[in-house]
């Protein structure tokens, strides 16, 4: 196309030169005679033609090479415009999976797609660069012929490619940029969303557990302690998230009210577990009460009877003795309340019967010292009755055993009781 533009140029000015020349000779011309003058003037006229003639073949090989240059110049634009496509794509398949991807691979994901970013940069900054400069080389030959009108059209519409590329760049930065304050903001809550995964999954499993526990009795000692425990790391992580929910703003506030919403869904879970092991332990507890309760009645109808009748004045000693077995009876079945009530005591116990419980505590303690005091009563009566009698039987039997002199047969009388046996029965 230069090797065109020179030629023609060339062409041009040499014609130019030569119509100059003709000019002159025809003004010189006139100065000859009339018959050598029209002759010479044919001549001159016909050189002129040829020469016109000539700027004419000059001027279309100057449009030809117009048009060609048009031409490429569309075709370099449009390589350009090709190769920044294809960068724009690769870009838009590397940003094409960020969305989907965990906290994991996301940083190192976004690297590569901001690399790829840079490039398809460059490349629509080269196709708009070049683009521009084709447009200034054509502007000088523009016309209206139908080659001029199809080759503008093509950089128009090279132009529209031009602006939908940088479009793409600009809605790639965006997402990208969105893509790093995740991240960021991922960093930021990597602890407090550690510490609500972990204890989401300790309520998950709670709650499973829960299905499986046994009907009438207490939830297991270690789901108790597991349950303080993961109230505990949500009571913490409610804080954290609390806390920054104050100053937060943009992706940060939105993550933080996500962790908020999983917070109290897990809250929610673990409010079930709980209410299932309060409605358990106050069912076993009220039963462990009626049970202790029931125990306490028994012992104070029994110590309250020995009462009443270690009262009376008059008591035989078999009677006396029958009260001393009750006696023990009675201390045996406040002993027994007493250990119902020590094996129910403790944090286990549900708060409800906490109060009726330690009410049973004082009747258990009373009616113990009411028992003791009947049993030694009754003891302290026996034993004095026990012991006159056991004085009578032996000064009768010495007595029996007395012989003349103040001596004392004892073998004789045990014989005699004895009817020779080798023991005395309580009968003889």
């Amino acid at each position: 196309l230069q090797k065109m533009d020179k030629s023609a140029a060339l062409a041009q000015a040499t014609l130019a030169d030569a119509h100059k020349f003709i000019s002159l000779k025809l003004v010189e011309v006139g100065r000859l005679a009339e018959g050598a003058a029209n002759a010479a003037k044919r001549e001159l006229e016909k050189g002129k033609q040829q020469v016109e003639a000539g700027l004419g073949r000059v001027r279309a090989f100057q449009e030809d090479t117009v048009k060609r240059k048009r031409q490429n110049l569309v075709v370099l634009v449009k390589e350009k415009i090709e190769e920044a496509e294809a960068a724009v794509l690769r870009m838009k398949e590397a940003g094409s999976d960020l969305p989907i991807l965990d906290a994991g691979s996301l940083d190192e994901a976004l690297e590569r797609a901001l690399a790829t970013e840079l490039e398809a940069q460059n490349a629509v900054t080269a196709a708009r660069r070049e683009l521009q400069q084709r447009q200034q080389e054509l502007r000088p030959h523009e016309g209206t012929s139908p080659d001029a009108l199809k080759n503008n059209s093509e950089l128009l519409r090279t132009k529209v490619r031009v602006q939908y590329m940088e479009a793409e760049l600009n809605k790639f930065r965006k997402a990208a940029k969105g893509f790093e304050e995740r991240i960021k903001v991922g960093k930021s809550l990597t602890i407090t969303s550690a510490l609500l995964q972990e204890a989401e999954g300790e309520v998950e499993r709670l709650s499973e557990a829960a299905v499986s526990w046994p009907e009438g009795e207490r939830p297991p000692d270690d789901a108790q302690s597991t349950i303080v425990s993961v109230q505990q790391k949500l009571t913490m992580t409610t804080t954290q998230v609390e806390m920054k929910l104050q100053t937060a703003q943009g992706l940060e506030l939105k993550e933080l009210r996500g962790l908020f919403g999983r917070l109290q869904k897990a809250q929610s879970k673990l409010d079930a577990v709980k209410e299932s092991a309060r409605t358990r332990s106050k069912a076993v507890s009220g039963q462990f009460v009626r049970a202790a309760s029931e125990a306490i009645r028994k012992a104070e109808s029994k110590v309250a009877t020995v009462s009443a009748e270690a009262a009376k004045r008059e008591l035989t000693a078999e009677r006396l003795e029958e009260l001393t077995k009750e006696a023990r009876s009675g201390l045996a079945l406040v002993v027994a309340a007493s250990q119902i009530l020590a094996k129910e005591q403790g944090p286990s116990l549900a708060l409800e019967s906490k109060v009726e419980f330690a009410r049973l505590q004082l009747r258990c303690k009373a009616l113990e010292r009411r028992g003791k005091a009947a049993a030694d009563k009754v003891s302290t009566r026996f034993e004095a009755v026990a012991s006159e009698a056991e004085h009578a039987a032996l000064d009768a039997l010495r007595l029996s055993a007395r012989q003349e002199g103040d001596r004392f047969d004892v073998d004789s009388l045990f014989n005699q009781l004895s009817g020779g046996a080798a023991e005395v029965s309580e009968e003889q």
